[in-house]
């Protein structure tokens, strides 16, 4: 049986309480002079944070230096079959968000128009193969894009 995206969201907030995450919404860096906030990602951060209890931050999407559009979501106890089936829903999540360009997870790179997503290469590290985190770019073009 294949869950619906509503079960996963739902499996994955519990387990995001259960596995001990924090709701807060942690800093982000200190900002850069030249970046530019993108209020869609903030908003994401804040729903993905108070959804699924944990912890999340907006930070300088790496190929685009000029806005903040990148949405980090860090997944406790992430290499648990219980963190997995977290991070599967926040990805999820993440993609059906209309104001997605695309979202990383567990060596996945998945565009928002794409049905499934594609593996990357190992880039050596847990962080850098985003497999302890989701992140969820956000579509420039839509970065003013909130919901009233």
């Amino acid at each position: 049986m294949t869950p619906t995206l509503a079960t996963a969201a739902a499996l994955g907030a519990t387990l995001g309480a259960a596995l001990g995450a924090s709701a807060a919404i942690a800093p982000t860096s200190a900002p850069v002079a030249s970046s530019v906030q993108c209020p869609a990602a903030n908003d994401l951060a804040a729903a993905l944070s108070h959804r699924f209890q944990v912890r999340t931050s907006v930070q300088l999407e790496p190929t685009v230096r000029d806005q903040e559009r990148a949405v980090v979501a860090m997944i406790p106890q992430w290499p648990t079959i219980g963190g997995t089936v977290l991070g599967n829903a926040i990805a999820a999540n993440g993609h059906q968000d209309d104001r997605t360009e695309y979202v990383i997870w567990n060596r996945t790179y998945w565009p928002r128009t794409a049905a499934t997503g594609t593996e990357i290469v190992d880039r050596g590290s847990p962080t850098a193969n985003a497999q302890d985190h989701v992140l969820i770019v956000i579509d420039p073009t839509k970065c003013s894009q909130v919901p009233q």
